[in-house]
């Protein structure tokens, strides 16, 4: 959907009327304005005059920021799709890893094991949506911070009215929020271990021209044991990602 001037929005120096306001989904600062028509007005896309132009995204960073060392887990609740999207949205192919060392694989765990309803889509925006979306609210997050988050997109367009946005009745609305209940109840329920794979994570590798390639750097990847209840780390080889303990019971979709 996009309000263009034949849907009543007018753009032009020093007049402005009918316009549909800023994404603040696109108003964060990494890979800000980066995807194609979001610096158009009348665009429903609009990522603002600049990263954290509105009040409501600088309220939002200041709140974060004020309680970093009390927020674990971040989930951002739209609508609609069925749809769980973790970062880099502004990516293809996506850098979490580079960006993020330790996530991608914890998004993949939960992903795998949380009990989502079915026909779910998982991956960044551009794997689930094909759309690099810049500006990102969960990029920025956990870039800036540290903190792991994801976008859910709840529901799916029968569940909607034709705003897609409000729910086409009441016993509708508690159909869409009772199904999810139980994968956002699976990651409550796990915050100990994720903190603390994050806590064992590597350090950002830095990209080095010099490297020789018989050099190899560690990676690790992390997997929740429904078994024993909690994450377990595990180290890889750069070179040709075999397990130094091939004797661990790990899930190989994690690769």
């Amino acid at each position: 959907m996009n309000f263009g001037s034949g849907h009543g929005c007018h753009y032009s120096e020093g007049s402005v009327s009918g316009l549909p306001g800023v994404d603040l989904n696109r108003n964060y600062p990494v890979d800000y304005g980066t995807e194609e028509g979001n610096s158009d007005p009348c665009a429903q896309n609009f990522a603002g005059s600049g990263p954290l132009s509105e009040r409501e995204t600088q309220a939002y960073s200041d709140f974060v920021s004020s309680h970093q060392s009390d927020l674990k887990f971040i989930i951002n609740f739209h609508s609609f799709g069925n749809q769980f999207i973790w970062p880099m949205n502004g990516k293809s192919p996506n850098d979490l890893e580079q960006k993020a060392p330790g996530l991608l694989a914890i998004f993949r765990s939960i992903s795998q094991k949380a009990p989502f309803p079915s026909g779910y889509g998982f991956g960044n925006s551009y794997e689930v949506l094909h759309q690099q979306i810049g500006g990102d609210a969960d990029d920025y997050v956990t870039t800036k911070f540290g903190i792991p988050a994801v976008t859910a997109e709840l529901g799916t367009e029968s569940d909607y009215g034709s705003d897609h946005f409000s729910c086409n009745s009441n016993l509708q609305a508690f159909h869409v929020t009772n199904s999810n209940q139980y994968w956002v109840n699976y990651i409550f329920k796990t915050l100990p271990e994720i903190s603390q794979a994050l806590k064992n994570k590597p350090a950002k590798s830095e990209s080095s021209s010099t490297s020789s390639s018989s050099e190899r750097s560690d990676k690790y990847r992390y997997d929740y044991s429904s078994s024993s209840g909690s994450y377990i780390q595990h180290k890889m080889l750069d070179t040709n990602l075999e397990e130094e303990n091939p004797q661990s019971n790990m899930h190989k979709g994690l690769e």
